[in-house]
């Protein structure tokens, strides 16, 4: 299949036309396109659409982790991929429906747009400071100091994030890079 053919899990076409060209053009078509008539009942059922959603998720996980007896990596985030779809808009169309007629505080716009203008670069960077732990252990110091499992997972998303965004934010400065990354 020519969709699949890639030279790691990053480049497959499949993956790439989803993640480059149906995520912005979804973004575009939801905020410019899409007009929530009765937005209340429009969000309660996208967000029950999505529960849904991630509750068959969890629930196909569990039986292939039964019928195979592995869990890793690949098998616990193989179904997710199918869904996330539906959490972007969900998501998405909730923000724009607190947001709409909102204004916030010149301070909390400014973190928003500069961490805004800042994305693309941490989706880019985020996986080589993951990997890089590897090296530095954060996630294994987390589960020494008595951390639980998902907790030390949220943090140490939370910590990737802001490395990556103190990197690209300092990166950016760089006369030039701004328009790049």
């Amino acid at each position: 299949n020519g969709l699949e053919m890639s030279l790691n899990d990053y480049t497959k076409l499949g993956w790439l036309t989803v993640q480059i060209i149906c995520f912005p053009c979804l973004g575009y078509f939801l905020e410019y396109r899409v007009k929530l008539e009765k937005p209340k009942k429009a969000l309660l059922g996208i967000w029950g659409l999505n529960i849904l959603l991630i509750g068959l998720t969890c629930y196909l996980t569990y039986r292939k982790i039964v019928l195979t007896g592995e869990c890793n990596e690949f098998v616990s985030q193989q179904f997710h991929e199918y869904f996330v779809l539906v959490n972007c808009v969900a998501v998405f169309l909730t923000v724009k429906y607190l947001f709409k007629n909102r204004t916030l505080p010149k301070m909390v716009e400014k973190v928003i747009l500069s961490v805004a203008g800042c994305c693309f670069g941490i989706y880019i960077i985020h996986i080589i400071i993951r990997d890089l732990d590897e090296k530095v252990g954060i996630y294994n110091s987390l589960i020494r100091h008595g951390v639980e499992g998902l907790l030390a997972a949220f943090l140490f998303s939370a910590v990737i994030f802001v490395i990556s965004y103190v990197v690209i934010f300092a990166v950016r400065l760089i006369p030039g890079m701004k328009k790049l990354i």
